[in-house]
């Protein structure tokens, strides 16, 4: 308590009403008298025209007039004023001499002290505008705004001081409230100050309950007296109340020192708002910032610490926001060095930062440990206060680069399955135009035969007809059953197959019997080498008889006049796939003296695929034929492929000497 109160009067003892400048002056000067009063030996008339003199400068009005009163009761009682019987006073001669002598010693120092109050105003102003010119540069905004509200509460002697600022039209917000419960809601409404505002000039209200637009929140609070200080400038619109909870008059140095103060208020005002936008721009982007899932990174070359947002701490294994610069340099690399392409990055790296003021997009950095990512970086140069610097941004772009990857791959398979189905589309209509053909070709042979039979003027035309015709029914209905085997074949729908052991060395031999008259016809010769000691074949005989026959078929059509053919039966161990152990297969190897291009050897069991530019005998042929062996031998368990080159062609049938029932 009695610090509150040390500190009250020594607010009260600085105010300008007590001359602060100038008191010890008039204090010295009360002084010299005195001491020039005791050298003249004054009467005691002399020194109360002392006292009053000192007590009207030095003191305000109200302790100058108790000075003043008790002067003169000591004088009346003193000198014998009071006179007369039943309470009548008069004056005599020597008291009205020593009241005109008192009035003019009172009226030269209100006139001197009224001259120093003035002063002492000005000086005053001059020093609250020092001290809010160097608030408005060091403080916060905040912080000056409540200093600069404290002083001129103190001193107008107020009881509330209020610094207002208008949102819209209807709202008000109260930026500092002095003491904080004059008002029981920092949001109010502009009528507080719009008559300020409008007329632009300080009001005051001495008795503020007496006026028609009161507010009601003002009174509610004990609020007698008001002073409106209008703050406009550059769009902002403010005001300053003091609140006064007894009725007091504002003197005109009192006036005149707060309207000296306006200009430099306005700015406190237009300071603190700017503040308060900066405030909520930086919060707003603080927000941003740590809310987005990309990383943010800075970093300059002034030695300052750099920044980081949560996304780039969490990636980086730091703390977010301020980080030392060798520390975020440190794990920077670190990251750098787990990606996956490290040396690729390096030398981007010693390419990109050689231009300082090079900005960088699209810098993937690709990782599989721990967990597959991709980072997509960014880097964009800076410059604040001339010092250089660079913003990274840091994109996790997993989902859309591998996404994109499989976009790629997808669309690749897709342009491959495309070109597939463009070359089996096309093969099927070469397939459909040598189906067509070949079937064409036996019933217009037929035709002619049978228009010749009729015309034929002898038997041996005649029989010669007939076995045109025959043939070409053969080569019809050969061809049929090659398109229903086929499709048979893919679907599956066949019967089961009979198994049986073949001596080979007895059933090779009658097999190749039946092509003597074609290999006389082209002048081929067929070599068969066949061993002894073959074990016998448990195979379906049908379909080994079809596969070989069609092999040498092939051999025959396509092996020019005078070549040679061979065919050679052996027995090789190979290594299954399911199992460690060799086991026993059967060779078929099918030579010929014909080549078939590089180019052609994939797509020689394809379906409809037929190597017309390699029939140099000009025999023709649906395509199906090796087709069929292909999937024959996948039912007898075994498998072909096709060698050529040097001028010579071998198939290589591969059958188990053994059959594995699946």
């Amino acid at each position: 308590m009695s610090s509150q109160f040390i500190a009250w009067f020594r607010l009260r003892f600085r105010h300008p009403d007590w001359l602060p400048t100038f008191r010890l002056v008039v204090l010295g000067l009360t002084g010299g008298f005195a001491v020039w009063g005791l050298w003249q030996g004054w009467g005691v008339l002399t020194w109360l025209a002392l006292l009053l003199w000192t007590a009207w400068v030095l003191l305000p009005l109200s302790l100058a007039l108790l000075v003043s009163g008790l002067v003169v009761l000591g004088l009346s009682w003193g000198l014998g004023w009071w006179q007369g019987l039943g309470g009548e006073v008069l004056l005599s001669r020597q008291g009205q001499e020593l009241l005109l002598a008192g009035l003019a010693v009172v009226g030269a120092s209100s006139l001197l002290r009224r001259f120093l109050q003035v002063v002492e105003w000005r000086l005053a102003a001059q020093a609250v505008l020092t001290t809010l010119a160097e608030l408005g540069s060091e403080a916060a905004p905040d912080t000056a705004l409540h200093q600069a509200l404290t002083m001129l509460r103190d001193f107008a002697r107020a009881d509330g001081a209020i610094a207002l600022r208008q949102l819209d039209e209807v709202t008000a917000e109260a930026l500092v409230c002095l003491p904080a419960t004059v008002l029981p809601c920092q949001l109010t409404t502009p009528a507080l100050f719009a008559e300020a505002l409008a007329r632009n000039q300080c009001l005051y209200y001495r008795d503020y309950a007496s006026m028609p637009n009161a507010s009601r929140l003002l009174l509610a609070q004990g609020t007698q007296s008001l002073a409106v200080l209008p703050l406009a400038s550059d769009g902002l619109r403010g005001a300053i109340l003091l609140l006064w909870h007894r009725r007091t008059g504002v003197s005109s140095t009192l006036r005149g020192f707060i309207e000296s103060l306006l200009s430099e208020l306005r700015s406190l005002l237009r300071l603190y708002d700017t503040g308060l936008q900066l405030g909520q721009t930086q919060t707003r982007f603080s927000a941003i910032l740590e809310t987005m899932p990309q990383g943010v990174v800075f970093v300059d070359e002034s030695g300052e610490p750099g920044w980081l947002n949560q996304a780039a701490a969490m990636l980086l294994n730091l703390s977010p926001g301020a980080v030392e610069p060798p520390v975020l340099a440190g794990a920077m690399a670190t990251l750098r060095r787990q990606a996956d392409n490290d040396q690729e990055l390096a030398a981007q790296a010693e390419q990109f930062f050689a231009q300082p003021q090079g900005e960088i997009r699209n810098w993937d950095w690709i990782f599989s440990q721990p967990q597959a990512r991709v980072l997509r970086i960014a880097i964009t140069p800076t410059q604040l206060r001339g010092v250089p610097g660079r913003l990274w941004m840091l994109d996790d772009i997993t989902e859309q680069y591998f996404g994109r990857q499989a976009l790629l791959e997808h669309t690749q398979k897709l342009s491959q399955a495309n070109q597939e189905l463009e070359k089996l589309n096309q093969l099927k209509d070469d397939f459909l135009s040598t189906v067509s053909h070949e079937l064409r070709a036996p019933m217009t042979n037929m035709k002619v035969a049978i228009q010749m039979l009729k015309l034929a003027p002898t038997p041996e035309r005649q029989e010669r007809y007939l076995e045109i015709l025959q043939a070409e029914c053969k080569r019809e209905v050969e061809l049929i059953n090659d398109l229903l085997d086929l499709q048979r074949l893919e679907i599956g729908n066949h019967a089961a197959l009979v198994l049986e052991l073949i001596n080979l060395q007895e059933w090779l031999p009658e097999l190749l019997g039946g092509f003597q008259s074609r290999l006389q016809e082209g002048q081929q010769v067929l070599r068969l080498d066949l061993p002894a000691e073959l074990p016998q074949l448990l195979a379906n005989r049908a379909g080994l008889e079809r596969v070989l026959t069609e092999l040498l078929n092939n051999a025959c059509k396509y092996t020019p006049v005078a070549g040679e053919i061979q065919l050679s039966v052996q027995v090789a161990s190979v290594l299954a796939e399911d199992s460690e152990e060799p086991v026993s297969m059967m060779l078929f190897k099918v030579r010929n003296a014909a080549e078939i291009p590089i180019a052609e050897l994939p797509f020689i069991f394809d379906k409809f695929y037929r190597a017309a530019a390699n029939d140099t005998r000009g025999k023709g042929g649906t395509g199906l034929g090796l087709a069929l062996v292909q999937k024959l031998l996948e039912e007898l368990q075994g498998r072909i492929w096709v060698e050529s080159g040097s001028g010579w062609t071998t198939f290589t049938v591969e059958l188990p000497t053994w059959w594995k029932p699946e």
